[in-house]
């Protein structure tokens, strides 16, 4: 096979010399490592954990892809009232309530709702000056707003 048919990586690796090395190094320690699991029919997430290939672990980072030009709501943990927005493509991270592994979803009002650290703002909320800016918020834990994204598939795209 020439380096033409090659594909797009091996052709990279070679190019930079690393292929080699890489095959005469010692076994390789895998990452941990899991497709993203799916919603139910409803289209909701029941978890945010998912199995890797050395056990459970919680899927950290989330994507909207709700496609409403004024972006999604992200909730009070309190009341569900919207503090802001977040648009399209905004990657999140969740908001574990304590050390460990902690499930982010939560059901509130017969709905999943993810825990959220507080993202940037697309909209901004407006906050009374004598109330403390929240920590976390909610977004629905459903795939109409929001998809979980592996962490081993961030690191091929930054």
């Amino acid at each position: 096979m020439g380096i033409v048919a090659m594909n797009p990586l091996l052709r990279w690796l070679m190019h930079r010399g690393l292929l080699i090395p890489s095959l005469l190094a010692g076994p390789a320690v895998l990452a941990q490592d899991a497709d993203p699991f799916h919603p139910d029919a409803s289209g909701n997430y029941q978890t945010s954990q998912t199995m890797g290939n050395r056990g459970l672990y919680e899927v950290r980072h989330w994507l909207v892809v709700d496609r409403d030009p004024e972006g999604t709501h992200c909730r009070s943990m309190d009341d569900l009232q919207p503090l802001g927005r977040v648009g399209f493509g905004r990657l999140l991270e969740t908001a574990s309530p304590g050390p460990g592994l902690n499930q982010a979803v939560v059901t509130l009002q017969g709905q999943t709702w993810l825990r959220l650290r507080i993202p940037d703002w697309d909209t901004p909320p407006v906050m009374p000056a004598t109330q403390a800016a929240p920590d976390a918020c909610l977004v629905r834990a459903n795939a109409q707003f929001v998809v979980p994204v592996n962490v081993i598939d961030l690191d091929h795209v930054i």
